[in-house]
């Protein structure tokens, strides 16, 4: 479980402060498929970061199963990323000069997994997204869904409660927009918390609920 008490976020240029947030306060159980949408400059994706905890708020609460958590040194908050949480990006993040299995198996490489633990996950997980065939292609041989594919098999190999997936399908057609939202929906039906950060309302509505933003602020949740 997910929970943002009051979360603002301020970005100081100069002798300017810009709101980027403002009191935002929702909460996203475990097994919930959420879309975070809204328009560029709405805020959206500087909460993806304090979701992720790649970022923190300038004030209020964010908590993980119960634990607040925005206090934390950025030691404990990179332990709960690697346990926790697992991201998807609109540009892959994949490593040029590694293959598909080598990409996902690095994340369980800095986590301390044997050699046998990492085989079996990043198999486990080549698998599960169609992509075992192409264990050995590195990324410049791969199309743009099947990149995406790799990146989503990264994310579940660590298997983390949450997968959060900034603008997934942005790069790509709609055949592979929705062999990817497919993955996601069925990611969450294992069992996987999804929350998926959009401009695409055909992309939101394969959520359960949509959180809108505008202004740095929530205009509907529902």
């Amino acid at each position: 479980m997910l929970e943002a008490k009051n979360i603002s976020k301020i970005y100081s240029l100069g002798n300017k402060e810009i709101l980027a947030l403002d009191n935002v306060s929702f909460r996203i159980n475990d097994g919930e498929f959420v879309a975070i949408t809204g328009q560029s400059g709405s805020g959206k994706s500087t909460l993806m970061n304090i979701l992720g905890c790649l970022d923190s708020a300038s004030s209020g609460e964010y908590y993980i199963d119960g634990k607040r958590i925005d206090r934390l040194s950025s030691g404990r908050l990179c332990k709960i990323r690697s346990l926790k949480i697992g991201f998807v990006f609109q540009n892959f993040s994949l490593v040029p000069t590694l293959t598909a299995y080598e990409n996902i198996e690095l994340p369980l490489v800095y986590r301390g997994f044997s050699l046998k633990k990492r085989s079996e996950r990043v198999n486990e997980a080549l698998k599960s997204v169609g992509m075992l065939e192409r264990r050995d292609h590195l990324p410049s041989q791969l199309s743009g869904g099947q990149m995406q594919r790799v990146a989503i098999a990264r994310a579940v190999a660590g298997q983390p409660s949450v997968i959060l997936a900034d603008e997934p399908t942005g790069n790509l057609d709609r055949k592979n927009t929705e062999e990817v939202m497919s993955l996601l929906s069925s990611l969450n039906k294992d069992g996987k918390t999804i929350i998926l950060v959009t401009h695409d309302s055909r992309v939101a509505s394969r959520a359960e609920r949509i959180i809108k933003l505008s202004d740095g602020k929530i205009d509907s949740d529902g």
